[in-house]
């Protein structure tokens, strides 16, 4: 259970660390990349650790940037939460950090955090 801990501090720091981008649009939900974002844990052994979600990729649509600072249209993204309906969601404002070039996913940011946005 601890190491569970000390991942989750050191994955929660990474993305403060990070500057995050707003914008405001619609996630249209291309497939479940089916990589492992998080495990739980039941005991202290290696054995007892499973899946608890998986990274989706969507396209990203934006409708406005908040902050200004993306000016695509559209991108795909990553996101990652536990039982998490695979399908597209629509109107919401959404926290977004950078990824690297080139990485597995094909992804130009993670989804950091949604929110319903008030109205498009």
């Amino acid at each position: 259970m601890k190491i569970l801990a000390v991942a989750l501090f050191l994955l929660l720091t990474s993305f403060a660390s990070a500057e995050e981008f707003v914008v405001i649009g619609n996630l249209d939900l291309l497939k479940d990349t089916e990589i492992t974002s998080s495990e739980i844990c039941y005991e202290d052994d290696e054995e007892s650790y499973h899946p608890w979600a998986t990274f989706y990729l969507y396209k990203m649509e934006v409708v406005a940037s908040v902050d200004e600072c993306v000016t695509r249209k559209q991108f795909n993204v990553i996101y990652d939460r536990h039982a998490l309906m695979k399908n597209d969601i629509h109107s919401v404002k959404v926290s977004l950090k950078e990824l690297p070039v080139g990485n597995k996913f094909g992804a130009s940011y993670q989804v950091i955090e949604i929110h319903e946005a008030q109205e498009l």
